[in-house]
This record gives C-alpha cells, structure tokens and sequence, in this order.
C-alpha cells in the first residue's frame, strides 16, 4: 500500500494562488486588468486613429513636394526667360543690330550689300517676328565662318534662308534673316 505523505508547504502555496482567498494577490490582479483595459482604450481612442490617417498624410505630404518642386523649377524658368526677353530688341535697336552684323562680316573680309528691313507694326505686347535680306560677298570660307557666327550669337537671330551663288571664285550669299522685335 502506498504511503501518502503530506507536505506542509504546498497545502499552503495552493491557497494562496486562489484570488478569492489572497487579498494581495487579486489587488495585484485587478491593477494589472485596470491598467491592460485603460492601454487597450487609449489604443483605440488615439493611436489607432492616427494610424489609420498616416496614409492620407503620406499621400498629401507627396502632392505638396511635388507642388514644391513645379514652383522652384517655375522660379529657376522664370529668370531664364526674362533674360530671354531682354535680349529681344526694341525696334528702336534694329540699326544696331544691322551695324553689328556688318561689322561681323567685315572682320571677315566680307562685303555687305544693301540691308533691307521694314519694321513691323508695333505690338503693345509681346514680340514681333522681324525678316530682314542680308547679301553678302566673300570666299567660301569666310562665307562659312559668318554662318557659323551668327548661328552662335548671343543675339536672338535666325537664319530663314540661305542662297549661294558662285561667279569665278566669288560666292554671293543672300541671307534671309529673322529676329523678335519688342514693341
């Protein structure tokens, strides 16, 4: 037959784990629940929302970076067009254009023949697409080098057309030429 022995100690560590008997121990036990349902509301009530409105925040942070973005570029574009428009010469300054470009050409040892230009009507605003016929007369080389230079100024020039006419070792070159003209 076996023998049952009693242990002092345990009979009392098993009346002290049961809450209904320990006062201690179920005091301990409703802080602990207190303190989980008072973590578990401010869950709910704050940082689930805040949470919840992180995408929507995310997504308006992105649209304002990118409007940032557009207004800066528009800034860096706005001072490069208005040293555009302020490279395009008045009607006033078209002789002096003429009179650069002929002092081109001559540099060039090239001869000019007569410029021929009509001033459009004047605009109140914008600009005014100005043609203008530019002969010149020289060696091919020359002829070529005055291209290049005013396809390479600084100066809003265009060349419309270009016409080569060739009579023993003379190239004639008429130029059509075309600028902006501010009223």
């Amino acid at each position: 037959m076996p023998v049952k022995m009693k242990v002092p100690y345990l009979a009392g560590l098993s009346e002290r784990l049961w809450l209904g008997r320990n006062r201690e121990l179920r005091a301990a036990a409703i802080v602990c629940a207190v303190i989980l349902c008072a973590d578990l509301g401010l869950f709910l009530a704050v940082e689930r929302p805040l949470g919840m409105g992180i995408d929507s925040k995310r997504a308006r942070i992105t649209e304002l970076r990118a409007k940032h973005a557009a207004a800066v570029l528009y800034q860096k574009q706005k001072k490069t067009l208005g040293g555009i428009a302020a490279a395009v010469p008045t009607q006033k300054d078209m002789p002096l254009l003429v009179k650069e470009l002929e002092l081109g050409a001559r540099r060039l040892n090239l001869h000019v023949g007569p410029v021929n230009y009509d001033i459009p009507r004047p605009v109140a605003q914008g600009a005014a697409l100005l043609s203008f016929s530019f002969p010149v007369t020289g060696k091919y080389p020359d002829l070529k080098r005055f291209l290049y230079e005013v396809e390479a100024s600084s100066r809003l020039i265009g060349i419309e057309s270009a016409e080569f006419k060739s009579d023993k070792g003379i190239v004639s070159l008429d130029l059509k030429l075309m600028t902006y003209v501010r009223g």
